[in-house]
């Protein structure tokens, strides 16, 4: 199986390996500002670990119409799903920012 992070809205597919290993480089480069290098990048690999379960892949491709909801014993309606975590994941996203912005990790 090829394990996906993202569709792009060309279509373009981006693979979970290349995905995680990027963000690991930019991760420890910032992290390196604080000494901190081999963290980062630690964190940059295991940020979106999960992504890697069969569950997300069949998530993902059903939202992206790579799984045909008439034909995949698999499909599930991920527009279903995407309403009540979209506000989950802002709300722990607005957190983080302001916790990193007041350590002065962020600019403004």
């Amino acid at each position: 199986m090829i394990y996906i992070a993202h569709v792009r809205k060309n279509g373009d597919q981006q693979k979970l390996s290349e995905h995680l290993l990027g963000v690991a480089s930019l991760a420890s480069g910032n992290a390196a500002k604080l000494d901190l290098a081999m963290v980062g990048e630690l964190l940059g690999i295991l940020h979106d670990l999960g992504k890697y379960s069969t569950e997300f892949q069949i998530y993902l491709k059903s939202a992206v119409g790579l799984l045909n909801q008439d034909e995949g014993e698999n499909y599930v309606d991920a527009s279903m799903i995407y309403q009540g975590s979209a506000r989950t994941v802002t709300s722990a996203h607005t957190r983080h920012q302001s916790t990193c912005r007041r350590a002065g990790l962020v600019r403004r």
